[in-house]
């Protein structure tokens, strides 16, 4: 349900994301459509994985080490996103921009770092988690959770430029929900990965 719900959302939202924007408006739009369809899916789904369902999606509260871990997983996640995309275009890969025009920097992060860190990881490493955890080994949950996420980032054409860095990012990610029992930690990981993302 969680797989099939949030790939529906992204086939659909980056037809429209595809379609460029037209300013500032459509670009937050657009973005709030994805994030909103992406939590829907997980919303949906936990009525379907019974009482405690919020509770264990939203895991135990964080440790000041596991959040410095967190971000230690965000500065690595960026270093081997950065690295994979660099060794692409040196081999001759070119990415197509989705977007046309620059948006303010003030909506580039609410809609880069804010939208998806909290609701990616609160639907892989959350709601995802609790339901695979359930059947699988903490191992076997890292791996699964890491597929949905790479996903999420591949479907809007980026494919080769997106899903296998995301893929070890979203290990990384799921390693330290793993040891923390916290969302948190991968909530600021996955935030700052963002945010160096779009400054540097």
């Amino acid at each position: 349900m969680i797989f099939g719900g949030v790939l529906l959302v992204l086939i659909l939202g980056g037809a429209f994301l595809q379609s460029g924007f037209a300013g500032n408006a459509d670009y937050f739009f657009g973005h709030l459509f994805l994030t909103f369809g992406i939590i829907l899916c997980g919303v949906i789904a936990l009525p379907v994985l019974g009482q405690g369902a919020v509770a264990n999606s939203l895991a135990k509260n964080c440790r000041g080490k596991d959040l410095v871990t967190g971000l230690l997983v965000g500065v690595v996640g960026f270093g081997i996103s950065w690295t994979y995309v660099k060794i692409l275009f040196q081999l001759g890969f070119d990415g197509e921009p989705v977007i046309q025009f620059e948006p303010s920097l003030v909506l580039l992060f609410v809609t880069t770092v804010i939208f998806p860190s909290l609701s990616e990881e609160w639907v892989c490493r959350g709601v995802l988690w609790s339901a695979v955890r359930r059947i699988a080994s903490p191992s076997a949950t890292i791996f699964c959770t890491a597929t949905l996420f790479a996903f999420m980032h591949g479907l809007g054409g980026g494919f080769i430029f997106e899903i296998p860095h995301r893929f070890v990012v979203g290990l990384f990610l799921g390693w330290v929900r793993n040891r923390s029992e916290s969302l948190w930690p991968g909530i600021a990981g996955h935030a700052l990965l963002n945010t160096l993302a779009i400054t540097i």
